[in-house]
């Protein structure tokens, strides 16, 4: 198996509630977790006070395609903590029908997510299902699950738990992680493990991962990281041949972007050249280039090396408005000379006079009918102003890794989005826009066998419901 610390821009920093203010979609092609790689943990960054504006109720529509026409589905009325994170959303039609309830913890961090139906003939609110996570004192979950409601009892469907260790300058030292058996309803004994060394300025300098088998911890991967002016310019990536590790990979003139006005305190990179070692030579292979706006918006184009020349493969599009509202993203594949849309998910948001949200429309590209189909649209009534934290902190991570990979592949999801959506999946595509894999996701790190898919590149979407969360591309070896 080749390992990869190819871990390019695969990030969606938007928050899951529609009304919260957004974070530009980075690329932070060199962290597998939150936190991990150098820096402090986000427990000791200092928090933002900024102002920012809720809806009170929404109408919310669906779109029929055979009347072509918004037809009415339910109202929602939303209630939130003093700084403004969302606390309650109650669905009802004429009457009450849903209730989801967020609870959070004196770091603001979300520990609960309570979806509760309504029983018309007891009028009681009835438990349906639940998330729970805890968190340690730097901000890092260390126990996550998802139950559901029997009548009875919370009955665990999966859950995860999380072990972290820190030195004395609380790095980050020391990861194992295990799953719930909702078979033997046991957890499984500790199955991934990372361990990491920094230099004096903090900075992650190396990184190993193990994997238990057979009940011993076995090497698989290390990481090595090169700074100038504690920004990583090149990442060497080693894999384990069972008597030492041997180059395999390395990420190479890393360069990097910094926003200007609401982003200033940001970066993220704008390119990489990704080489593998073959025949004790070091060869290009794949490289990447970003842009940014001023909104928080990226360009990402991607180019595979034929020998001579780079040729594009794909480009991704993460758009926001100059609201700093997150509006979209798109897939595009390069087909000489032009690109061709893969797949495109829109939001179209609109305001009133005072830039408050007034409606906003979800749509999805139907490549069948070359077009743009409506789904969803929330009308917004009512708004109040919170002096909020700073919602940075809401960003919501997803990477993929190994990657390239050849018998399995890890969706690592940052916990704030798996508590307030339970309904998560990863698409696998051909470049032949065939489906070939379909997984629901529940888990904060979620192992995808993909030892029966064939060599090649292959494209990923994760969804929630109607909603893509992010796109991007996995190689097969």
């Amino acid at each position: 198996m080749k390992n990869s610390a190819h871990l390019i821009f695969f990030l969606l920093c938007f928050a899951v509630s529609s009304s919260f203010a957004q974070t530009p979609q980075r690329a932070k092609c060199l962290e597998k977790y939150n936190p991990s790689l150098g820096k402090k943990p986000k427990a000791q960054l200092a928090a933002k006070t900024t102002y920012i504006s809720k809806p009170l109720r929404s109408a919310n529509y669906a779109w029929n395609v055979n009347l072509s026409q918004w037809l009415f589905t339910d109202s929602s009325e939303y209630s939130y903590t003093p700084v403004g994170w969302i606390e309650t959303e109650l669905k009802k039609t004429s009457a009450p029908t849903t209730r989801t309830t967020y609870t959070y913890n004196s770091q603001n961090r979300l520990t609960t997510r309570l979806v509760e139906t309504w029983n018309a003939t007891t009028n009681l609110w009835m438990n349906t299902n639940r998330d729970r996570a805890v968190y340690d004192s730097q901000g890092n979950l260390t126990e996550y699950s998802y139950e559901v409601f029997n009548g009875n009892a919370w009955v665990i469907q999966s859950a995860s738990q999380f072990i972290y260790t820190y030195d004395a300058n609380n790095l980050l030292i020391d990861y194992i992680s295990q799953n719930w058996n909702t078979t033997t309803q046991l957890w499984n004994d500790y199955h991934h493990q990372m361990g990491f060394a920094y230099d004096a300025n903090g900075n992650c300098t190396q990184y190993e991962e193990q994997v238990k088998l057979n009940g011993n911890w076995v090497n698989m991967d290390k990481y090595t990281y090169t700074y100038v002016n504690n920004q990583p310019v090149d990442v060497l990536t080693q894999h384990w041949n069972g008597t030492a590790y041997v180059n395999d990979e390395r990420m190479v003139n890393i360069t990097w972007h910094s926003w200007n006005g609401v982003f200033s305190d940001l970066t993220a990179v704008t390119s990489c050249t990704i080489e593998n070692w073959v025949s004790n030579t070091w060869l290009p292979w794949d490289r990447v280039n970003v842009t940014y706006d001023n909104y928080g918006g990226s360009v990402e184009i991607d180019q595979s090396y034929n020998g001579s020349t780079w040729d594009n493969t794909y480009r991704i599009k993460n758009n926001y408005d100059n609201q700093y509202n997150y509006t979209g993203n798109s897939l595009e594949l390069w087909n000489s000379p032009v690109w061709d849309l893969y797949s495109e998910d829109k939001i179209i948001n609109t305001y009133d006079v005072d830039f408050n949200f007034a409606q906003q429309i979800w749509q999805y590209w139907d490549d069948f009918g070359s077009q743009m189909v409506n789904t969803v649209k929330k009308v917004y009534v009512g708004h109040q102003i919170y002096a909020g934290v700073d919602e940075q902190e809401q960003s919501m991570l997803i990477s993929v890794y190994p990657n390239p990979c050849s018998d399995y592949v890890e969706i690592g999801i940052d916990k704030n989005l798996l508590l307030k959506s339970n309904d998560l999946q990863v698409f696998l595509y051909d470049l032949n826009g065939n489906r070939v894999k379909q997984v629901t996701l529940s888990l904060s790190d979620a192992r995808i066998n993909i030892e029966h898919l064939a060599p090649g590149l292959y494209l990923y979407d994760l969804r929630t419901g109607s909603e893509s969360l992010g796109k991007g591309k996995l190689f097969v070896q």
